[in-house]
């Protein structure tokens, strides 16, 4: 499981969620901007991604901008 997102603010359910899916072999990555455009929110995010990192979850940072789309597919 791959998600990529210009700001990580988790909520406990979702952090759960990717530490259980982790905790099951299930890859799991967080794809991230090394900078933001927002210091506080950038700040807020790295608070964010500790516990999840310390489980299994697999967390990188990317230098340049990134447009994603979302592939529903199978």
């Amino acid at each position: 499981m791959r998600i990529c997102v210009p700001y990580f603010i988790s909520t406990e359910q979702l952090t759960s969620a990717l530490v259980i899916a982790a905790s099951n072999s299930i890859k799991v990555e967080l794809i991230l901007p090394a900078k933001s455009d927002s210091f506080i929110v950038q700040h807020a995010s790295f608070s964010f991604i500790k516990p999840p990192l310390q489980r299994g979850v697999r967390v990188y940072f990317y230098e340049k901008k990134v447009y994603t789309f979302q592939d529903y597919s199978d």
